[in-house]
C-alpha cells in the first residue's frame, strides 16, 4: 500500500496499492488557512499497528493530528511542542515505544542539533532524553532538521540530516549527511 501527500494550500491524501495513480482508491481534502497550511507544509507521517495516520507537523510548533486508517478528515490533533523545539519534527515506533526527533538551537550557529524523547503514546508527552546529533569540532556544525528511514531486513536505523562543513562559513551552506543511528526498545544511543 503507498500513501501520498501532498500539500499545495490544502492538504490531500490517496491511497494506492501501486504507484499507477489511476488505481487511487481514496482521497480526501482538508480546506485550510495559510496559517495551517504552513504548519502542514513540512509534516512526518507514521502508520500506527492498528492502521491510523499520524501527522507529526511543523510550523514553530509541533501538533499531532490523527487519520483514522481510511484516511478521512483528520478526527484529532494536539499540540505536543516539547521544551526547545525549533523544527523538524519526526516520529517512529519501535515495540510499544514512540521516538519524536525535533531540531533544536539557532540552526546558524552550532547550537542547532537534533534531540529526541520517548512516549507510550503518539500524543506524548515527549521530555528531552538525548542527543541524536549535535556539532563536532572535528566533523561539522550544524546538523538537524532531519528525517529517517528503517532497514527491516537487517533491523537499522538512519537519520538523514543537513550540516555546515568545518570549512564554511556561509551559513546557508549545507550538505546533506546520513548516519546510522543504534534504536534500542527504549533509546537513541549516539
Amino acid at each position: 500500500r503507498l500513501i501520498m501527500t501532498g500539500a499545495v494550500m490544502s492538504l490531500g491524501m490517496s491511497i494506492a496499492r501501486s504507484v499507477n495513480i489511476t488505481e487511487r482508491e481514496r482521497g480526501g481534502q482538508m480546506g485550510m488557512t495559510i496559517e495551517e497550511f504552513l504548519e502542514l507544509s513540512k509534516t512526518h507521517q507514521l502508520i500506527d499497528d492498528d492502521g491510523t495516520g499520524y501527522y507529526a507537523t511543523d510550523n514553530a510548533k509541533s501538533n499531532i493530528i490523527a487519520c483514522p486508517s481510511d484516511f478521512e478528515d483528520g478526527e484529532y490533533r494536539k499540540e505536543i511542542t516539547p521544551k526547545d523545539y525549533v523544527e523538524g519534527p519526526c516520529m517512529f515506533k519501535r515495540g510499544d515505544k514512540y521516538f519524536f526527533m525535533w531540531s533544536s538551537g539557532i540552526w546558524e550557529q552550532d547550537s542547532y542539533c537534533v534531540y529526541y524523547g520517548t512516549s507510550d503514546s503518539p500524543i506524548g508527552p515527549f521530555e528531552k532524553e538525548g542527543v541524536v546529533v549535535t556539532s563536532k569540532e572535528d566533523i561539522a556544525r550544524s546538523p538537524g532538521h532531519n528525517g529517517f528511514f528503517y532497514i527491516p531486513e537487517s533491523d537499522e536505523y538512519y537519520l538523514v540530516y543537513h550540516r555546515r562543513p568545518l570549512d564554511e562559513t556561509y551559513m546557508h551552506a549545507r550538505v546533506l549527511c546520513i548516519d546510522k543511528m543504534i534504536v534500542t526498545d527504549d533509546c537513541i544511543e549516539t
